[in-house]
């Protein structure tokens, strides 16, 4: 079972059997990608409630650090028109915070030489994710206080351990139909 699955599963166990749960991940995923899928993928589903984690991949850049793949202003918009999206489907929303990166695997990214992953500038997107939330009053739940370098073995993606880690502080926070 993959991480994903994983914590599909932890929320179908828990006291609600009735829930569906849609990973919609996609790897490589940013702000600007999941934007143009996400009208339709919340239509098609008519959640009660959203879970919504993005901003490692807008937090790289390309090449050189003058190359961001999201410039940090181009994300904070991206931000608020996701939220947009959402409130038009419910008023269960939650952030999850930005998952760290390891620095000494993803300098640069194996499979893709070309990008970098630097904690520096996954801290500077989590840190303005947090801010969005806190200044409209849309429920975060923080993320990078939970992984040690185990949980993401190639420097990026959480492996089982740390998915489950993902879901048990998600299940912490439930309900998140009302925003803190």
């Amino acid at each position: 079972m993959d991480g994903t699955q994983h914590v599909r599963r932890a929320f179908e166990d828990v006291e609600n059997p009735e829930w569906s749960v849609y990973p919609l991940g996609i790897s490589g995923d940013t702000t600007t990608s999941l934007l143009k899928r996400m009208a339709v993928e919340t239509e098609a589903r008519k959640p009660d409630a959203l879970l919504i984690q993005i901003g490692v991949n807008d937090a790289r850049y390309i090449e050189t650090e003058d190359h961001p793949e999201t410039p940090l202003p181009v994300f904070k918009e991206n931000i608020e028109k996701i939220m947009q999206i959402a409130k038009q489907h419910t008023e269960g929303i939650a952030f999850l915070g930005i998952t760290p990166v390891n620095e000494s695997k993803t300098m640069p990214i194996p499979w893709r030489p070309d990008l970098y992953y630097t904690e520096r500038n996954v801290a500077q997107y989590a840190a303005a994710l947090e801010m969005f939330c806190s200044e409209q009053n849309i429920r975060f739940i923080p993320m990078g206080d939970i992984f040690t370098k185990e949980d993401l073995p190639d420097g990026l993606h959480p492996s089982v351990e740390g998915h489950t880690k993902i879901a048990e502080r998600v299940l912490e926070h439930l309900p998140f139909s009302e925003s803190t």
